[in-house]
């Protein structure tokens, strides 16, 4: 049954880059619009790997990752974004995001989320501990038999980094729609590089997530490089020993393998939808909110628009410009029910196969096996 009542709850994820914006619209949201909202927080393993229809029994608007669209559509407790502002608008909207950010939320011919925030994985590191910014995979692999380069493999992220080299190597996942894994050579190749990497870091880096790892690099000066992150423009402004953050190193062909990350704005069927609620999306969309607002309170944009803006980009130490290129080139990683839970796995299952020695083509049948099953469960709908 849907709740006439006119308070909304939303969760969001607990770093300042996920919450800040959003605690401090609470007052924006009541005096501007007459809208009586709160919002909480969970943690970045909870955003990244909690079953989404959890979320929809208790919160009004979730902030979630594009990868939960599957399980969204099968659970039936969330609105399409068309039946929340309107066909046109949304419409309006399409071309705005930066990369593929408006995409990674469309199924079924409907978008399950509203883009707030943009990232991707693109390279950190401490200018003041290389000589250059490493370019390929090829310097990446050089770097790290001199340097302490260290591999974000902490949860989902092993998985995430191997969709991302393979794409360095020309077998990205197209639009989603990455139905077979790819040829066993390109994905042997690409586990051997996350092998020679992984196991040069510290033990200790495993189990960094992004954030974690991050301020490891601003803590302490044994990290040179991180080759794919999920940028962070709150760790660009950090001084005197700031990340630098760049386009994600290439493989063949000038290829900048990358998965975009972010997050959507969702709206749950708890509740209807009120014209201060409306409203209230909207304002969360527009350039003026994306471009001012959201940054002032160490959030991070998705309008393209925000991207390129000169202000933004002096006030982050040109943390936007510098990893534009990458964004707009990321692909979307599959998104069928279930596929969170496979993502899980599939990290553990690398992360741990590579530490441990195993020989690289059994890591590879077992996830690849894995694969085609959750896609079988699921119906075959990315």
């Amino acid at each position: 049954m849907i709740d006439m009542t006119g308070h909304y709850t939303g969760i969001t994820w607990d770093n300042p880059r996920g919450k800040n914006a959003l605690f401090a619209s609470i007052p924006e949201a009541r005096e501007g619009l007459g809208l009586d909202i709160s919002w909480s927080a969970h943690s970045l393993e909870h955003f990244e790997a909690h079953p989404i229809e959890d979320l929809a029994e208790r919160f009004d608007l979730v902030i979630m990752d594009h990868p939960h669209v599957g399980d969204m559509c099968a659970s039936g407790g969330f609105r399409p974004i068309e039946d929340v502002i309107g066909v046109e608008r949304v419409q309006a909207l399409s071309d705005s995001f930066v990369g593929p950010s408006f995409r990674s939320y469309q199924m079924e011919g409907k978008l399950w989320a509203l883009p707030v925030d943009a990232a991707t994985q693109v390279m950190a590191s401490r200018a003041d501990l290389i000589d250059s910014v490493p370019k390929t995979w090829e310097d990446i692999l050089r770097l790290g038999r001199e340097q302490t380069v260290c591999l974000s493999v902490a949860g989902p992220h092993a998985f995430l980094t191997f969709l991302s080299l393979c794409a360095s190597f020309d077998a990205a996942v197209d639009d989603g729609l990455w139905r077979e894994f790819p040829h066993s050579s390109i994905a042997i190749a690409v586990l051997e590089i996350m092998r020679e990497l992984v196991t040069r870091q510290a033990p200790r880096t495993l189990k960094m997530n992004p954030i974690a790892l991050l301020a490891a690099m601003i803590a302490r000066n044994d990290i040179a490089c991180v080759p794919l992150i999920y940028g962070y423009s709150q760790f660009a402004r950090m001084t005197p020993r700031a990340v630098q953050f760049s386009d994600a190193p290439s493989g063949i062909s000038s290829i900048r393998g990358s998965t975009i990350g972010g997050a959507g704005l969702a709206v749950t069927n708890r509740r209807s939808i009120s014209p201060e609620l409306v409203a209230y999306v909207a304002w969360l969309v527009s350039a003026d909110t994306q471009t001012n607002f959201i940054p002032s309170h160490d959030g991070q944009p998705a309008l393209a628009s925000a991207w390129r803006d000169p202000n933004l980009n002096r006030q982050s130490a040109g943390f936007y410009a510098n990893t534009l290129t990458t964004i707009q080139g990321a692909q979307v990683r599959p998104r069928f029910a279930g596929y969170a839970v496979y993502q899980e796995y599939a990290s553990a299952r690398i992360r741990e196969g590579l530490v441990s020695g195993e020989a690289t083509t059994d890591i590879l049948k077992d996830i690849r096996v894995s694969f085609s099953q959750g896609l079988a469960h699921a119906g075959g709908k990315i």
